[in-house]
Order: C-alpha cells, then sequence, then structure tokens
C-alpha cells in the first residue's frame, strides 16, 4: 500500500505523514516543515525532518509514493509545525 506522499516543487519536499496513523511524527519537527492541524498531516521537509522520521519507522519506506508540483506547493501556506527534534541525534 503507497499511502505516504512525498510531495516535492521546484524548491523543496517534504514527507506528508498522517498524525492518525504516526502519532508521533510531530516529533521530528524542527520548525522548518508544515503542519495542518484540521487535517491532522505534518509534512516533514527533506533535509531532516523527513529522514529523521524514517530512520525510526523504516517500515513506512515501503508505502510512500512520489508527487511532483511544477508550482510552489499549497504546503507552504501552512503554518510551520514546532521544533522539536532533538537535532543532535537527527544524523545517527
Amino acid at each position: 500500500m503507497k499511502d505516504i506522499r512525498f510531495l516535492t516543487d521546484p524548491g523543496h519536499g517534504w514527507l506528508e505523514v498522517s498524525l492518525k496513523a504516526f502519532p508521533d511524527a510531530v516529533e521530528y519537527g524542527t520548525g522548518f516543515g508544515y503542519l495542518d492541524e484540521w487535517s491532522q498531516v505534518i509534512y516533514l521537509e527533506e533535509d531532516l525532518e523527513a529522514g529523521a522520521f524514517l530512520r525510526a519507522h523504516p517500515e513506512a519506506r515501503e508505502r510512500i509514493y512520489h508527487e511532483h508540483d511544477d508550482r510552489d506547493s499549497a504546503v507552504r501556506r501552512l503554518p510551520h509545525n514546532e521544533a522539536r527534534l532533538d537535532k543532535s541525534k537527527a544524523y545517527t
């Protein structure tokens, strides 16, 4: 089942993670990703947040599909997520 979207636009990319499926995904926020509280979805930015999340949840890798937008993504209009990730552990 491919139900986790990796969304890219010309400038960046985000892993779209359901907080219903992965409630701990909020712990991977650095303040550079985005959060849609109404939909209960977090958009983990590609540089740090998404990789840290996937290291903690390797089973999620098999569920990812890619979608590209040629324009700036609507994700950019959402509020930023909260910086909660301990960055010292992000690259381990």
